[in-house]
């Protein structure tokens, strides 16, 4: 029995260790080249993994976003407005609800309302990652 409780426990410390990410930075390569790191003021918050503008002017950032469990956030922007938002993995439900919750909103306001918010004493959490993300649409 103690032995059954013990390997439950150590996967699921494993499953915790792997579902809260990598909270250092590090640079990784996508297929269209190098990834360009963008951070915020206290630690890296995400890594573009491919940003794109379409003809109509709809423009789409793709992150590989840190210390969360969603490994990739899809974010498409249209004249300062937040047409589609996307997280690939994570909590479905509530990242479906923050999507489908910003979409048409103005960047600024979203990033006002998403930014600082904490997930579980990790000092961040999807909101904040997209938040970061929604950034990088600023400049």
């Amino acid at each position: 029995m103690k032995k059954r409780i013990f390997l439950m426990f150590s996967a699921l410390t494993v499953a915790l260790f792997f579902c809260a990410g990598n909270v250092s930075a590090s640079s990784t390569s996508s297929p269209e080249g190098s990834a360009v790191m963008a951070q915020s003021q206290e630690n890296a918050a995400v890594t573009v993994l491919e940003d794109k503008t379409a003809q109509d002017g709809t423009r789409t950032v793709k992150v590989k976003p840190y210390g969360i469990c969603p490994r990739q956030i899809n974010v498409s922007v249209k004249k300062d407005v937040i047409t589609k938002v996307e997280f690939v993995g994570g909590c479905p439900g509530n990242t479906k609800a923050v999507s489908t919750l910003v979409q048409g909103m103005k960047v600024k306001d979203a990033i006002a309302k998403l930014e600082g918010i904490d997930c579980g004493g990790k000092g961040t959490s999807c909101p904040d990652r997209l938040s970061a993300t929604l950034k990088l649409f600023l400049k």
